[in-house]
């Protein structure tokens, strides 16, 4: 959090690493992150990646919106089979974790108690998570970079 403003994660009750299901996973409800809130609790939830580096979407190619936005994490889709999949890689996914799940996430939380959110707005709320997410990706990026070369 040494990223962010503080400002912007004030008021953030817990970040929860939580696993799967075994019948999400199978059944291909994968999700990968939750921002739940209510009752005095801001949560950011991350689901684990996939052990073998691949998300799978099904015999449907995903959206040309959803292609560039994996592709910008040096992620590659490809069809394998009958099935379309994105092959990552552990960089990839680290960056994907910080700005596409984590920042996104607390866009989220910085959107519901700053503005008037709504589900009427749905998209407007997704298109400010993810602008938060990319204005502050450099800063988390730098210090993920940072922490790492510590270790």
């Amino acid at each position: 959090m040494k990223a962010l403003p503080k400002k912007d994660f004030v008021g953030i009750t817990h970040i929860w690493l939580r696993r799967l299901k075994k019948v999400d996973y199978i059944d291909g409800l994968q999700p990968l992150a939750w921002f739940t809130c209510g009752s005095g609790v801001r949560l950011i939830t991350l689901f684990p990646w996939p052990n073998d580096m691949v998300l799978r979407y099904g015999t449907t190619r995903p959206s040309q919106k959803k292609t560039k936005e994996i592709e910008r994490y040096g992620a590659r889709i490809e069809k394998i089979g009958n099935e379309w999949v994105s092959q990552w890689d552990l960089e990839s996914v680290r960056k994907f974790y910080i700005q596409g799940l984590l920042c996104h996430q607390i866009g989220r939380h910085v959107d519901w108690y700053n503005r008037l959110w709504s589900a009427a707005n749905r998209s407007e709320t997704e298109e400010y998570a993810d602008q938060y997410a990319i204005s502050k990706t450099a800063s988390a990026m730098r210090v993920y970079r940072q922490i790492s070369n510590d270790k």
